[in-house]
């Protein structure tokens, strides 16, 4: 009788921990090698050092774990007191609709706390946020196509699609912080950073 009920605490502990490293497994994010290149020509900073020596058709390229989204996840707009940043593509549904409903305080406050008077100097031009505003009003869809790893920074492909075939590929930056994940601008003039954009809207991005 012992024997039996030693084997079926044996077998117990046993499924309980085939049960925990599944779980644990299934919740682990899998990245692909995600490898982004571009011509020299179609860089915004074409003066970095690591691409000065070569010709405007020279291809450049940077890998960087990752995953394409198929299909692309679409952007929901919230209300604001339904914000969660527990995860950066939740994070993208509060930055996509602070923009929408151009509320300032709302905009601001996605980014991260370091970043925030900046921000607020910036949009305190009337002009820029002006220009936002009628840019946003023309967006028909956002989509997220995919994310990379850089860093310490997730990198989200935003997809604003105005219509009739026409939009901009841009990789929104978020950064985790002890208040979830927030927006950032800490990689705008990273030479990385400048591949991955240019590469999503003028080259390739090929998966391994």
């Amino acid at each position: 009788m012992k024997t039996k009920n030693y084997l079926f605490l044996a077998f117990s502990f046993l499924f309980l921990l085939l049960l925990l490293v599944n779980t644990s497994c299934s919740q682990a994010p899998k990245y692909k090698e995600l490898t982004f290149q571009v011509k020299t020509s179609d860089l915004g900073y074409k003066n970095h050092e690591s691409v000065k020596d070569k010709k405007p058709d020279d291809l450049v390229n940077v890998s960087l774990k990752g995953n394409i989204f198929d299909p692309p996840k679409e952007t929901k707009i919230i209300p604001k007191n339904k914000v969660n940043r527990n995860n950066p593509l939740n994070s993208s549904d509060s930055v996509f609709s602070a923009n929408k409903a151009s509320d300032l305080n709302w905009i601001i406050e996605n980014f991260t706390d370091e970043e925030q008077p900046k921000i607020k100097s910036i949009l305190g031009d009337g002009q820029i946020l002006q220009r936002n505003q009628e840019a946003l009003s023309k967006l028909k869809k956002e989509y997220i196509t995919g994310e990379a790893i850089y860093k310490n920074y997730v990198l989200l492909f935003t997809r604003h699609d105005y219509g009739e075939g026409k939009g901009i590929n841009i990789p929104v930056v978020y950064k985790k912080t002890n208040k979830g994940w927030k927006q950032t601008n800490a990689l705008a003039q990273d030479k990385v950073y400048d591949i991955v954009f240019s590469a999503l809207n003028s080259g390739t991005v090929s998966v391994e």
